[in-house]
């Protein structure tokens, strides 16, 4: 929960969305639909929503995250954007290549993910009138950065993306015929010496191929090194001429009218605990191997690997919407999130893998809410795979928080850091530490760091039901987690309270709705969790009795309602003027709705209603002065798409919230707080077309969406490793069509409120099933499709 001054953000306009009419989505109305058809679906979504710029982007490089169109393969991040019309710059990222830099406002080296240099394409003769050919596009169907720029007296097209192969950037550069022929400077510099500490860095340039290297400044045996090397290169040609300045090598290349030129860029790198590494002549050497060795063949290869890695990216999950900003925001955001996170790669940091310098304002992984904030849709938008990078994370940290723990605390369990980086995922797990001496409570401030780092986890399996995970992950996790909780809970009176925890960072406060909330949900879950594994059966009474004495979510009356507070007292205080912050990002119903889930449109109505109150007396939509701006979009309207607030009005606030601060030139929303964690509003879309944290689908108007606005999704993914499809017209739903990927038994809110109503399977046979209490529920077969359906479903 950073919390930050808040930061006026321009108007930007968003892009134009072309009109996709709904009986076109795949839905189960409809005759099956091949793979074919669902891509010129996508396609037609996805050509109406593209980044724009017709002059140079302003606010490229920055401390926070840039407005530069994006680039990535989970590893390499490429920042396409420039100060001037009449060059084109990339700014490279790796998500291996951490170690310190200099925080100049705290006079300290601190954990920060490092700049890779950049490249920059200009021209050596002046472009006689660059502004009216400028323009870029940022191609979220084929992942791709399409720029024009007059270089000399040529108009040069080129053509941006990064391989998913390889650790490959490619841009093709072309001019049309009967265009004079240019001579062109491709400059790679890396970041010059640093006043503060050292790089050891290296940049040469031989055989028609340029190349640098750059090594983090941490030398000891047991510290984590990185060093990584880059090799730019024509393909097939090579430059006719290099040079070196300091830390930047330049080759120079002809570009014949009417021709193409494909600029490779190959990274190599290592990274690992101690010394013992390729040296920076290895790792070179590596790297200009693989360039000069590639063919315009490997280029057309990688490009098509990487077309069809999207293709089927896209395929997994689509929306239809019928509101351009809505649909804007979702693509976008799902777009970030499978550029920043693959599986095999490192966890994405708070810009994920774009850097432009060697120090932002948040460097590195904050686990009080913002390096989870980005996957909060990706499984329900279908998309568990992003969220293995966070696994390995979890699993390679959990042993030295459950030391840092116990050394500084004296406390049993995990409890987690606020801030580190990837190191531990490269260094031995430790051996047990040893309790200190005697407890103490205010050896770190939020006690709530440790469930909320495990709770992305807890989705995945949730969304995926891996039972492997569930056995060797996710459950000792859970476990860890309870054992602290457990451990430092006090008796009041007759209630288990959590004290001298903190709501907001730097607090001293009583039962926080974080702690209260997230320790119902970690034992709520390793009660059931438990009897699936068939372990711990002498705890469930342990759980259950915690459960039973915690001390309820802290509340207070506004406005004659009551509404949900950050916590029972903050500093001892309990006035409303410390414990409810209207205009605030909406911390207090974080533990109680989202992402605890105690809290639930279908679940306790007393609760639910409380939470309409709060939102309805908080009155953070995103667009006023406060925290609401800063850390709260991705918070605010999951929040409210959870708990039922009238479906027009909150479509219409999130809207009015993603305009506000919209970078239209890389289709993400900005705020003062962070960056790609406002892509956590991916779950405020998914939870308003379809709900599943009851255990039971909620689909359309039975979940948060409008009664009077046609939409549609394919293949969102509800709890139990459902993926299910579905479509509204003229306020009636379709037959849903539904995939079990893990078997089991799966509940369905019936979204016809009369009719009859069957079910089969994909080839037709029939399904026994039971229609009670309004709910549809039937044992369901791991890989098979089935469709519900009601003769007063649309058609």
């Amino acid at each position: 929960m950073i919390r930050l001054m808040r930061r006026r953000a321009p108007a930007l306009v968003l892009a134009a969305l072309a009109a996709v009419p709904l009986s076109a989505c795949a839905v189960a109305n409809a005759a099956p639909r091949s793979a074919a058809d669902d891509w010129a679906q996508i396609q037609q979504i996805l050509a109406g929503i593209q980044g724009r710029a017709s002059a140079p982007i302003s606010n490229v490089t920055t401390p926070k995250f840039t407005s530069g169109m994006l680039l990535g393969n989970g590893d390499v991040g490429v920042v396409v954007g420039g100060s001037n019309n009449t060059s084109q710059k990339f700014y490279f990222g790796k998500g291996d290549f951490w170690g310190t830099a200099w925080n100049s406002g705290h006079s300290t080296l601190v954990t920060a993910i490092l700049s890779l240099g950049n490249l920059t394409v200009s021209a050596a003769q002046t472009s006689p009138n660059p502004g009216p050919a400028y323009k870029m596009t940022q191609d979220l169907a084929l992942a791709e950065v399409r720029s024009t720029v007059q270089l000399g007296g040529a108009t040069v097209s080129m053509r941006s993306y990064t391989a998913d192969s390889d650790n490959t950037f490619v841009t093709e550069l072309s001019s049309p015929a009967g265009s004079p022929t240019v001579t062109l400077n491709v400059a790679l510099a890396l970041p010059g010496p640093d006043s503060h500490t050292t790089y050891p860095t290296t940049v040469a340039g031989s055989g028609g191929t340029i190349v640098a290297t750059r090594h983090n400044n941490l030398k000891g045996s047991s510290d984590f090194q990185s060093a990584a090397a880059i090799a730019v290169r024509p393909v097939g040609v090579g430059f006719a001429s290099t040079k070196t300045s300091g830390s930047t090598v330049t080759g120079t290349f002809t570009l014949s009218g009417g021709k193409t030129v494909e600029l490779a860029t190959v990274f190599r790198s290592d990274a690992r605990q101690g010394g013992g590494g390729p040296s920076a002549a290895t790792l070179a050497g590596r790297a200009t191997s693989a360039v000069n060795a590639m063919t315009t063949a490997d280029v057309t290869n990688l490009r098509d690997g990487h077309r069809a890695f999207w293709k089927n990216f896209w395929l997994q999950s689509f929306i239809q919407t019928g509101d351009a900003t809505m649909n804007a925001y979702w693509y976008g955001s799902l777009y970030a999130m499978g550029s920043a996170s693959r599986p095999g790669k490192v966890l994405a940091g708070m810009n994920g893998p774009w850097v432009l310098s060697d120090f932002t304002q948040f460097p590195r992984y904050w686990y009080n809410y913002n390096v989870q904030a980005p996957f909060y849709g990706v499984a329900s938008a279908n998309h568990p795979e992003l969220l293995l990078p966070y696994n390995v994370q979890q699993k390679a940290e959990q042993q030295w928080q459950i030391n840092w723990t116990a050394a500084n605390g004296g406390y049993k369990g995990e409890m987690w850091q606020r801030t580190m980086g990837p190191f531990e995922q490269y260094f031995p797990t430790p051996a047990p530490a040893r309790l200190r001496g005697s407890k103490n409570p205010r050896w770190t401030d939020q006690k709530s760091n440790g469930m909320f780092a495990a709770i992305p986890s807890l989705w995945y399996y949730d969304y995926t039901q891996d039972q492997n995970f569930l056995k060797t992950q996710l459950y000792p996790n859970l476990r860890a987690v309870d054992d602290f909780y457990r451990d430092y809970l006090t008796v009041s009176g007759s209630r288990l309270v959590v004290a001298r925890s903190s709501a907001h960072e730097a607090s001293d406060d009583l039962n926080p709705n974080l702690d209260i909330g997230f320790i119902r949900r970690v034992e709520t879950a390793l009660i059931t969790l438990s009897q699936r594994l068939g372990v711990d059966q002498n705890l469930v009474p342990v759980w259950q009795g915690t459960l039973s004495k915690l001390a309820a979510f802290p509340t207070a009356t506004v406005g004659g309602k009551t509404v949900y507070t950050m916590a029972e007292n903050i500093n001892g205080s309990t006035s409303t003027a410390d414990t409810f912050h209207p205009g605030d990002q909406p911390i207090n119903m974080e533990g109680g709705v989202f992402p605890g889930e105690n809290i639930f449109k279908g679940g306790d109505p007393t609760q639910v209603q409380v939470a309409l109150n709060t939102l309805q007396a908080m009155n953070s939509w995103g667009i006023t002065s406060g925290q609401n701006k800063n850390n709260g979009f991705p918070k605010e309207f999951p929040i409210a798409a959870r708990v039922g607030w009238p479906a027009a009005d909150l479509m219409s606030k999130f809207d009015a919230a993603i305009r506000a601060q919209w970078r239209s030139t890389n289709l993400t929303v900005a705020q003062s707080g962070g960056g790609i964690e406002t892509c956590g509003s991916i779950e405020a879309v998914d939870s308003m077309l379809m709900s599943s944290v009851s255990g039971t689908i909620r689909v359309f108007q039975d979940a948060d969406w409008p009664a009077g606005r046609d939409a549609a999704f394919t293949r969102l993914r509800a709890k139990g490793a459902f993926v299910v499809s579905a479509a509204q017209t003229g306020g009636k739903v379709s037959p849903l069509t539904l995939t079990s990927t893990a078997g089991g038994t799966v509940k369905i809110l019936n979204p016809w409120k009369s009719g009859t109503v069957g079910v089969t399977t994909a080839g037709g046979t029939a399904v026994p099933f039971t229609n009670s209490g309004g709910t549809i529920s039937f044992a369901t077969t791991a890989g098979t499709t089935y469709t519900v359906t009601s003769t007063t479903a649309a058609k």
